[in-house]
C-alpha cells in the first residue's frame, strides 16, 4: 500500500479530487476533462475522480476541515458571485488550491515523478505552508464546467536548458478558474539566481484575465475585467498552455 502523500501513514482512503459539495452544485456537469503531464486528455463519463493517495486520518481530519472552511468562498466564486476577497479569504483559497493540485498530480504518479515532494505536502498539512517558488491566479469562465489539467514544464536560461522543472495545475469549478504554478530549481543549478517572478508566460491579456493571489497583501475583487471563453484568444485552452515556455521533457 502506498504512503499517504501528506503524512507517514498508509494511503488507506480514497480521496475525491472534487468533493461531493462541489459536484452537488454542478448537477448539469456529467463529464470531467482530465489531463496531466504528457498524457492525452481524457474525457470521463462521470464527474468523479477518485485517487487512493491519502490516509483516513488526513481525509477525515485536516482535509475535511479545509473543505468546510473553504466551502463558503469557493462556493460563491464557482456560482459567479462577485466578491471582494480579503487577505484571509485569499489565503484560504490558496491552501485549498494547493491541496487540490497536490492530489490531482497523483493520478498518474506511477508513470511520472510528481513535482511536489513529501516535505512540501507535509508542510501544507502541518502549517498550511505554500511551497516556495509558487504563484497562483484566479480567473472567471463564461460557462460552468469542471476540469483538472496538470502540465509539466521546463524552465530554460539562455544557453542553459532545463534549469528548473515546473508544474502547472489548472483547476476549473463552475465559473471559477484557478491556476497554480510551482518550479523547482535542479540541484546542480541552485547557485544560479532563478526566481519564479522573472519567468514570463506566453503573450496574452493575462493582467485582465487573471488576478494574482499567492501572497495576499490587499483586498482584491473577483471577477477580473475579462472572462475566459471556450475558444479564441481568451480561451481556457490558452490558459492551460500559457506556461509551455521550456523544452519538452
Amino acid at each position: 500500500m502506498r504512503q499517504c502523500i501528506f503524512c507517514s501513514n498508509k494511503a488507506n482512503s480514497r480521496e475525491h479530487a472534487w468533493p461531493e459539495w462541489i459536484l452537488q452544485r454542478l448537477p448539469n456537469v456529467k463529464r470531467l476533462r482530465h489531463h496531466i503531464g504528457g498524457s492525452p486528455e481524457i474525457l470521463l463519463d462521470r464527474p468523479e475522480l477518485i485517487i487512493r493517495c491519502v490516509c483516513s486520518d488526513c481525509n477525515q481530519g485536516w482535509m475535511s476541515r479545509l473543505e468546510n472552511a473553504s466551502k463558503p468562498i469557493i462556493g460563491a466564486l464557482m456560482n459567479d458571485v462577485s466578491l471582494w476577497l480579503d487577505t484571509a479569504q485569499q489565503s484560504q483559497v490558496a491552501i485549498w488550491s494547493m491541496k487540490t493540485a497536490m492530489v490531482v498530480e497523483q493520478v498518474n504518479s506511477r508513470k511520472r515523478t510528481p513535482c511536489y515532494d513529501q516535505i512540501e505536502r507535509e508542510e501544507l498539512r502541518l502549517t498550511s505552508a505554500i511551497p516556495i517558488q509558487t504563484l497562483m491566479w484566479l480567473g472567471r469562465c463564461s460557462l460552468r464546467s469542471l476540469a483538472a489539467i496538470g502540465t509539466d514544464i521546463w524552465v530554460d536560461l539562455p544557453a542553459i536548458p532545463k534549469v528548473a522543472r515546473g508544474a502547472v495545475t489548472t483547476i476549473i469549478v463552475g465559473h471559477l478558474a484557478i491556476q497554480v504554478l510551482t518550479i523547482h530549481v535542479r540541484a546542480e543549478h541552485r547557485h544560479r539566481n532563478v526566481d519564479i517572478n522573472t519567468i514570463h508566460p506566453k503573450a496574452g491579456k493575462w493582467d485582465k484575465l487573471l488576478i494574482p493571489f499567492h501572497f495576499p497583501t490587499r483586498t482584491i475583487q473577483w471577477p477580473p475585467p475579462l472572462t475566459f471563453t471556450n475558444d479564441g484568444a481568451m480561451s481556457i485552452a490558452r490558459l492551460m498552455d500559457r506556461w509551455r515556455i521550456g523544452n519538452a521533457a
